[in-house]
């Protein structure tokens, strides 16, 4: 028999119990809907059988201390399913009821790419009658039918429900790609992101294994056999090859989708019989004009607009005569270097007598004119700020936090790995120079950590989490394991709303 589909089973549900039996006073009014027949709510939590719909409803009610948002009843079978999760979902269900409090426990519409915000509650599950979800399309485009604003709210005259202002799937927003996952230019020989499949789903391989060689496949230069301590293990045989790369080095693009040589974007090496490579699926810049700042070290990437040094001196244009030995290929916006282009850029070239990482510039410079004396000299180009989608990552207070990518200014005192190795003190130098140091050489290193050159803070024989060198993607220190011996550490950002005019990233 099925349940009577009057009033009461649309209309509130009142209990008013007193269960002296069970040694409960009384029961708070809680007022239970009757919706969507011939449905039943997901992520059931438990199932009886009881007499009736009364019945069921107080079994609902006296859940502690997980409260009971809802429940389903079949009155065929007396089924009685509660739901104490925070979400749910409807599901066909035949004879089924289901019965909610006046809140919205299904998920809301959504517009995809589009930026949420909350009014009247939190974002967390079951959402209050009237709680609204703000959406904003950050496209310079905005939303694909005009509006600056779309809402969804719970409903207030009818539980577990959204009234939207879109209709699903005919509004869009499109995504906003910001550099460096995009690129900035059609060739993408700037882009620096961590894509590492092809456009049809392939893994891309690690450049410095040379996976296909590099004698006869690549243009210029010996087949050298320099050797290197980067942690990749990989002999460097071929400096052209390195040469045609960003900052000059393979390693540190690892198996990124890339663009050196002359390829029309991005791709990169993969394993297949018959292909070799193929090209990467890296999208445009929505903003394609080139950020004022670096994402490596080097800065090989930068193709801001600064044309005046650290101490003010104008840079001088790159195709003047003296200098045509700089190959155009080592520019990222190697196709826009004309006449005036004078902008900081890090293009050093290396030549093949020149042992491996000796000449490799720290940033971003220019050539300047010094009382008729050309000199190159390094321009003040900060880093980018990192993009944080998920505000639970920013948990950090300065100092005990970086605030940059790299957190080369990080000078707290974490002094494990996040692998929860003890970290051994900097003055040890147990393994010899870092591979990453410029110039090479032991007098570098002691300089480099000699009191005087410390960071604030730090003592003598400290063993704190620290960034030096070059390649490194963000704190690190030495470990007594002689197998990796060194690791990363594990550094928060900063908490939301920090200010990112600090002392410490000027």
């Amino acid at each position: 028999m099925e349940p009577r589909r009057s009033l009461e089973d649309i209309l509130r549900i009142f209990l008013v119990f007193l269960l002296s039996s069970r040694g409960v006073a009384s029961v708070e009014l809680i007022p239970y809907l009757g919706v969507h027949p011939g449905q039943r709510y997901e992520n059931v939590s438990s199932e009886s059988q009881e007499l009736s719909l009364g019945m069921c409803t107080i079994n609902c009610v006296m859940q502690k201390p997980i409260p009971c948002y809802a429940f389903n009843y079949r009155e065929t079978d007396r089924s009685c399913q509660l739901i104490l999760n925070r979400m749910s979902r409807l599901v066909d269900a035949n004879g089924y009821w289901s019965y909610v409090q006046w809140l919205c426990l299904r998920e809301y519409p959504t517009i995809e790419n589009a930026k949420v915000s909350f009014e009247g509650w939190n974002g967390k599950y079951p959402a209050p009658a009237r709680g609204i979800v703000k959406f904003r399309c950050e496209h310079p485009k905005g939303f694909s039918d005009g509006a600056l604003l779309h809402t969804a709210e719970c409903a207030p005259l009818n539980p577990d429900s959204w009234c939207i202002s879109f209709r699903k799937e005919a509004v869009q927003c499109e995504k906003v790609h910001i550099y460096p996952e995009c690129r900035l230019t059609e060739s993408g020989k700037e882009y620096v992101g961590k894509v590492s499949v092809t456009e049809s789903g392939r893994k891309c391989l690690k450049w410095r294994d040379y996976p296909y060689g590099t004698e006869d496949e690549y243009p210029g230069g010996p087949h050298l056999n320099f050797s290197s301590s980067d942690p990749s293990g990989t002999p460097i045989i071929n400096l052209e090859f390195e040469g045609w790369f960003l900052n000059r080095d393979s390693w540190s693009h690892h198996n990124y989708c890339r663009n050196p040589f002359w390829g029309d974007r991005p791709w990169c090496f993969v394993s297949t019989p018959n292909i070799t490579w193929e090209y990467c699926n890296i999208p445009m810049c929505t903003d394609t004009v080139p950020p004022e700042c670096k994402v490596t070290q080097q800065g090989g990437e930068y193709m801001g607009r600064k044309d005046v040094t650290i101490l003010g001196y104008p840079c001088l244009p790159w195709r003047m005569e003296e200098y045509r030995y700089f190959i155009i290929r080592a520019f990222p916006d190697f196709d826009r270097i004309d006449a005036h282009h004078n902008f900081c850029r890090n293009p050093w070239m290396q030549k093949f007598n020149t042992p491996y990482f000796t000449g490799v510039n720290m940033a971003p410079w220019c050539f300047i004119d010094v009382g008729n004396r050309i000199r190159p000299a390094y321009c003040d180009i900060p880093f980018c700020n990192k993009r944080v989608e998920d505000e639970g990552d920013r948990t950090g207070v300065y100092p005990e936090c970086r605030l940059s990518e790299k957190g080369k200014e990080y000078v707290g005192s974490q002094n494990e790995t996040e692998t929860g190795k003890a970290c051994l003190s900097w003055d040890l130098n147990p393994y010899g120079v870092p591979w990453d140091f410029f110039p090479r050489g032991e007098k570098h290193f002691t300089k480099y950590f000699h009191p005087r050159n410390r960071l604030p803070g730090d003592k003598v024989g400290h063993n704190h989490c620290r960034n030096p060198g070059v390649f490194r993607e963000r704190p690190w220190c030495f470990v007594s394991d002689i197998d990796t011996k060194w690791e990363y550490c594990d550094i928060p950002l900063p908490r939301p709303k920090f200010d990112y005019s600090h002392p410490a990233l000027q």
